[in-house]
């Protein structure tokens, strides 16, 4: 599930961009179009920062399992995920300046982008509709 929304998301505003951004598409339909694709934006930023407070949680729990539970070798969640720096960019290869950057983040202004870009057309279709017919 966590990553089917934001798959789905980009699904969802692909469509409605083509919808907004075609020439022959009336006001109306730009505004409700574009006012749908801000609002997915919304609910799925909210989502994300959902699972991410859910996985925080899963975390903690599953270190007091661990501690409680698991003889100290495998105790991956007490060492706070340390493991996780033993990527090193030969492995990433070309694509670790991606991996430097937080998921998460980059998830989240992404989504802004899009909703920002939503909330531009809008302001054409309002203020300057000719930007937005044939030439």
């Amino acid at each position: 599930m966590t990553w089917q929304v934001p798959i789905m998301a980009l699904s969802a505003h692909a469509f409605l961009f083509t919808i907004s951004l075609a020439s022959d598409t009336s006001r109306t339909a730009r505004i409700m179009s574009m006012g749908l694709s801000f609002l997915i934006t919304l609910l799925t930023a909210r989502l994300f920062i959902g699972h991410m407070k859910r996985e925080v949680s899963d975390r903690a729990w599953l270190a007091a399992f661990e501690k409680q539970y698991l003889p100290p070798l495998c105790q991956t969640h007490i060492k706070d995920w340390k493991f996780r720096t033993n990527v090193r960019p030969k492995k990433a290869g070309w694509m670790y300046p991606l991996f430097v950057f937080p998921a998460f983040g980059v998830w989240r202004d992404g989504l802004m982008i899009i909703g920002g870009c939503a909330l531009a057309v809008i302001g054409m279709t309002i203020w300057k509709p000719e930007l937005l017919e044939k030439s």
